[in-house]
């Protein structure tokens, strides 16, 4: 028999029984479907979790003062910046901070609010939606303009201690210093952010130099960053990352490799290892998941498909009695399996898609399919019907 003649004696079969076929594509389906949906889900809880957990924070570096060492360097310089930016190609962006503390005054309190000043591009670090007003500006960040953001739990702070405050637009009172807000944040998207949103963000020099409120211990230089953030492409060794980083600020500084780092290149609000630890259990978990739901379905796809066989055995007689060979029955049913796995695939990557989506919808499960596991899915039906296929016809 041709290919032409296997294919139109499958189709024949295949339609001549819609029962058992429907059987057959259906298993096949749920198994596809399962490692479609699975794998989705894990996508999308995988990036939802790392992005409320640290937002972009997965490939950034942080450059801040090593407070276990004592020396007299302090903190990053702002001339560091540069320096880094050439030593490493792959930063996308970075945010230099100086961060302290003032008195504000609101509805007869004296109370205390943290100022952060900053300069760079400072959105991806706060991760926060903006409620009222407009954004800093890169060059108001740049300047010693006396404009500020409020914090989303400042803002509520202030407004509660004075009911008829509007804020925006106006002058805050920091113990001497004025800015003016211009912008009003909402509630962080993660948990680095959280740490503003008790306090205002203000250009770096004018918070340094007017805003923050100067004590004895905090004597800074006004070019010095409490940290520095340089956020990385996508794929960036990060070790490697902070390795030469290392290794420049020595050399700037002359310090020598056997002596303790001046830096220190993390950020203790943002336990990064304890967080991939959680999302590695996690995929462990919907791994397992999948995996147990993929054995089920093709267990019961080949007892369908093995029983179907067996039905035909009248059939089978049939075929030989009228002069077909073993090896013509072999690749017809190696084709009707390979029709079925066809069909399968496709219908069960659709079924995957289609309920992935509607969790996601109706119970805000967050959803991401990659082309990958789309191509994955649709070559695991193709094999599993080539496999049980096979078994199947030499069976029959």
């Amino acid at each position: 028999m041709t290919l032409v003649d296997l294919l139109r004696t499958a189709i024949w079969s295949f339609g001549s029984h819609p029962a058992r076929s429907a059987a057959l594509v259906l298993s096949l389906a749920t198994a596809v479907a399962a490692v479609v949906f699975s794998t989705s889900i894990l996508g999308g809880f995988s990036k939802e979790i790392r992005r409320l957990s640290f937002g972009d924070y997965a490939r950034a570096l942080i450059v801040r003062e090593n407070q276990f060492v004592e020396d007299r360097f302090g903190g990053p310089q702002l001339n560091d910046i540069p320096r880094i930016k050439a030593e490493l190609k792959t930063i996308e962006s970075y945010a230099a901070w100086a961060s302290g503390q003032a008195l504000v005054r609101s509805a007869g309190k004296t109370d205390v609010i943290a100022v952060h000043g900053v300069i760079g591009d400072y959105q991806k670090e706060l991760d926060t939606p903006l409620l009222e007003g407009r954004w800093l500006s890169l060059s108001e960040t740049e300047s010693l303009q006396r404009h500020c953001l409020l914090g989303a739990d400042a803002a509520a702070r202030l407004r509660y201690q004075d009911k008829q405050r509007i804020l925006l637009d106006q002058d805050l009172n920091l113990g001497g210093g004025r800015c003016r807000i211009v912008g009003i944040l909402g509630e962080p998207r993660s948990r680095p952010g959280q740490r503003f949103s008790q306090g205002i963000i203000a250009p770096f020099s004018a918070a340094r130099l007017y805003l923050i409120k100067s004590t004895s211990n905090n004597n800074h230089h006004p070019r010095e960053a409490d940290w520095i953030t340089f956020f990385m492409a996508p794929g960036t060794d990060m070790d490697d990352a902070k390795y030469q980083t290392d290794r420049l600020l020595r050399n700037a500084r002359g310090v020598r490799l056997n002596k303790p780092s001046p830096y220190d290149y993390g950020d203790p609000n943002a336990p990064l290892l304890e967080q991939q630890r959680q999302q590695r259990m996690l995929t462990r978990l919907l791994y397992t998941l999948t995996g147990a739901s993929l054995i089920g379905s093709m267990i019961a796809y080949g007892g369908i498909a093995f029983a179907a066989a067996s039905a035909r055995k009248r059939e089978i007689a049939l075929r030989l009695a009228i002069g077909a060979s073993p090896k013509e029955i072999q690749n017809q049913f190696l084709v009707e399996n390979l029709l079925i796995g066809s069909l399968g695939s496709v219908f069960g990557l659709s079924l995957g898609i289609v309920t992935g989506l509607i969790a996601s919808h109706y119970w805000d499960w967050p959803y991401a399919l990659s082309i990958p596991t789309a191509v994955t899915a649709l070559c695991l039906g193709l094999a599993l019907g080539l496999l049980l296929g096979t078994l199947v016809a030499r069976e029959a």
